[in-house]
C-alpha cells in the first residue's frame, strides 16, 4: 500500500534578534557670575566748613574704591562638570521556541493486491501529484494519482502504462506556471527505454508517450525528471554493453516535451558505475548529482 503524509505546520519559526540601543543626551548649563562693585557715599547736614571734610571723606573713599577696584582679580568660574551618560544595557531577546511539526492521518492511494511501491510527488499550489510502480498479477505499470485539494483526497488511480509493458521506476514533476505535468519511467520491451507523458491539465488526461532512448540496443532505467516552464530535462542511468557501466545519460526539451535533443553521456566514467541520480531546473540552468563508485 502506497500512503502519503501532508503536513501543514511549518517545522520551526526563528526569530532574528535585534538589539536595541538607547542614546542619553546631557544638557549642559554653564552659568558665568561676575561680582559687580559699588559703593555709596552718605551726606550729612553740616556747615559749609565741614564741606571740605565731607570731600576729603569722599576723596578718601574714592581712594580706596579705587585701590580696591585696582587690586581686585575676577574669579574665574570653574566649568560645570560633564555627566558621564550611563549606557543603557541591551535587553537580551527571549528566544521563541520552534514549533513541534505534526501530520495528517495518512490517506490510502492504492489499496489493490500486490505490491505498490517506488512512490514519488511533486507539487504545484494546492494540487499534489503522485506516481508509483504498481505489481500486481505478474505485471509492474506506472499508476498516477492527483489531488486538488491540499492532501485530503486523491483521485482513483490510473494506469499511464496500461499493462502493455514491464514498466518501473517512475518519477514526477509539475510546471508551477501552467500547471503541466510530467512523468517519466523505465519500459523494457524489446529493449529498455527511458519514457515520458505530459499532462496539460493538471493530470486529468495525459498525451501521448515518447521515447527518450530509441534503439535496439537502449539500456536504460531509473529516469528522474525537472521542468521549468517549457524547458524539460531527463537524465537516467544506462547500462553499458558490457552490462556492467553505468553511465548518467541526459537529454533536454526547450518546447514542453514534444521534442528531445540526442542523450549525451555527461558522466564520462568508463570502468565505474554513475548511479542514483537527482536533478534539478531553474530556468535554463539544470544540476545533476549522481554517485560515482568503483566496481569493487
Amino acid at each position: 500500500m502506497i500512503v502519503i503524509l501532508g503536513t501543514t505546520t511549518p517545522m520551526a519559526v526563528l526569530k532574528q534578534p535585534h538589539a536595541y540601543a538607547q542614546r542619553q543626551h546631557s544638557n549642559l548649563l554653564n552659568l558665568c557670575f561676575r561680582p559687580g562693585l559699588c559703593r555709596q557715599s552718605n551726606l550729612d547736614q553740616g556747615t559749609t566748613g565741614n564741606d571740605n571734610q565731607i570731600t576729603g571723606f569722599a576723596d578718601q573713599s574714592d581712594n580706596i574704591q579705587q585701590s580696591t577696584t585696582a587690586n581686585r582679580t575676577v574669579p574665574t568660574p570653574s566649568p560645570t562638570p560633564i555627566p558621564t551618560p550611563t549606557p543603557t544595557p541591551t535587553p537580551t531577546p527571549t528566544p521563541t521556541p520552534p514549533l513541534q511539526p505534526s501530520f495528517s492521518n495518512p490517506v490510502p492511494l492504492d489499496n489493490s493486491p500486490g505490491d505498490q511501491t517506488d512512490p514519488h510527488i511533486a507539487s504545484a499550489g494546492s494540487s499534489i501529484f503522485a506516481v508509483w510502480t504498481s505489481q500486481v498479477n505478474g505485471l509492474s505499470d506506472i499508476s498516477f494519482s492527483r489531488n486538488t485539494d491540499g492532501g485530503a483526497t486523491f483521485s482513483n488511480p490510473i494506469l499511464l502504462s496500461n499493462g502493455a509493458s514491464f514498466s518501473f521506476r517512475p518519477d514526477v514533476a509539475v510546471d508551477k506556471n501552467n500547471n503541466n505535468v510530467y512523468v517519466v519511467w523505465t519500459r523494457v520491451t524489446t529493449a529498455s527505454e527511458i519514457v515520458i507523458e505530459k499532462s496539460t491539465n493538471g493530470g486529468v488526461s495525459f498525451g501521448p508517450l515518447v521515447v527518450l532512448n530509441p534503439g535496439p540496443l537502449t539500456n536504460g532505467r531509473a529516469g528522474v525528471v525537472a521542468v521549468d516552464r517549457n524547458r524539460v530535462f531527463v537524465t537516467w542511468e544506462d547500462v553499458s554493453p558490457n552490462g556492467i557501466d553505468l553511465e548518467t545519460l541526459f537529454a533536454a526539451s526547450t518546447d514542453g516535451g514534444a521534442n528531445f535533443s540526442n542523450p549525451i553521456n555527461i558522466s564520462n566514467n568508463p570502468g565505474r558505475v554513475s548511479r542514483n541520480l537527482s536533478i534539478a531546473a531553474f530556468g535554463s540552468n539544470v544540476y545533476v548529482a549522481w554517485q560515482d563508485c568503483d566496481q569493487t
